[in-house]
């Protein structure tokens, strides 16, 4: 004896799924831009040049105590921090005005990438101002590691927005 199997009519979506599905489609492409986009691109360029630079013993020619005041400056120069700190800020405005809220991780993860990379800056200039070699390597340590931490803050923004 066969049996036909069962069909289930589709369920029509209804115009308040259909805006629904809509709003959650621009959400996500408005997270996808601005998370995903130059942002990440601004803070990985930043996150791999801070890598690049190095503490190095004082000596005659480093003028305020270590070599690496040069790096720091040509650091600050290529990468612009308070410009990753302002888009970062501006990401979370926009996504919050756009209805996402404040505890979603898309807009979490702006705010601290902002927290983070002022860190950095904040490391970066008191680097610059030192004459304790062991100041300006545990400082451009903290450098480094603060954007490694705004790094894996946007790293984690990624999913979908139901």
């Amino acid at each position: 004896m066969s049996e036909d199997p069962i069909s289930v009519p589709a369920q029509e979506e209804t115009p308040d799924q259909a805006k629904d599905r809509e709003d959650g489609d621009k959400k996500n492409a408005l997270i996808e831009q601005l998370c995903q986009g130059q942002l990440r691109t601004d803070l990985n360029f930043a996150y791999e040049n801070s890598n690049l630079i190095t503490a190095h013993e004082a000596g005659p020619e480093s003028g305020s105590g270590t070599a690496s005041n040069k790096e720091l400056e040509d650091f600050g120069s290529k990468v612009n921090l308070q410009g990753i700190i302002a888009a970062a800020n501006s990401a979370k405005g926009q996504l919050t005005a756009a209805g996402i809220g404040e505890n979603v991780y898309c807009v979490t993860a702006c705010e601290r990438v902002a927290s983070a990379v002022g860190e950095a800056e904040s490391a970066r200039q008191s680097a610059m101002s030192s004459t304790s070699g062991t100041e300006v390597r545990s400082l451009i340590h903290k450098l480094q590691s603060s954007l490694g931490d705004a790094k894996s803050a946007l790293d984690g923004v990624g999913g979908k927005i139901d």
